[in-house]
């Protein structure tokens, strides 16, 4: 699948920002790529909000698919998953990385004209298991024929785009 720059309207987007700071070199906005995760960031008056982001589109259609996007909130992540719609809300999503056995449900709370909310609280514990992992596996149910639907999100760059994310929030401090 190609992954796209995530447009930033597409979530409830960013980080509480810290007063009076400003991005790198005095910039107004910052954009990198690290793979396949993208870290933006932009200045606002109360200081810079960053997330490091990933959107999934559909090669044929060129629809997007999904949209993860994440924070660093001290030693954790907290952000939201944009679903597509057409799937069993009810049943909510299974987070899980690599083969390594442990899996992580969430629930879904709105959703709004992008696709579907689940907001994304993820442990110290978690993060640190993206960042060493090679992909996350969301597992939905599709609403018509109730059929688990496996979608995967590439981890590639990952470690690198958290780390760069947390040197951002450290400068914001």
């Amino acid at each position: 699948m190609r992954f796209l720059v995530l447009a930033s309207s597409a979530l409830l987007f960013l980080a509480q920002p810290a007063l009076g700071q400003s991005l790198p070199g005095g910039a107004g906005s910052l954009s990198e790529s690290y793979q396949d995760w993208q870290v933006r960031c932009v200045s606002t008056r109360q200081g810079p909000r960053c997330a490091m982001s990933q959107m999934q589109v559909d090669p044929k259609t060129r629809k997007r698919i999904m949209t993860i996007e994440l924070r660093a909130d001290g030693g954790k992540a907290t952000g939201a998953l944009i679903a597509p719609f057409g799937l069993a809300l009810a049943r909510g999503i299974t987070l899980k990385i690599d083969d390594k056995g442990g899996e992580t449900s969430l629930v879904f709370s709105t959703c709004v004209p992008a696709g579907c909310v689940v907001p994304l609280d993820l442990d110290a514990g978690l993060t640190k298991s993206l960042a060493s992992g090679e992909v996350l596996t969301v597992v939905v149910t599709a609403n018509d024929t109730q059929q688990p639907l496996s979608i995967a999100i590439s981890l590639k760059g990952f470690a690198s785009a958290w780390a760069r994310l947390g040197e951002l929030s450290e400068q914001a401090r």
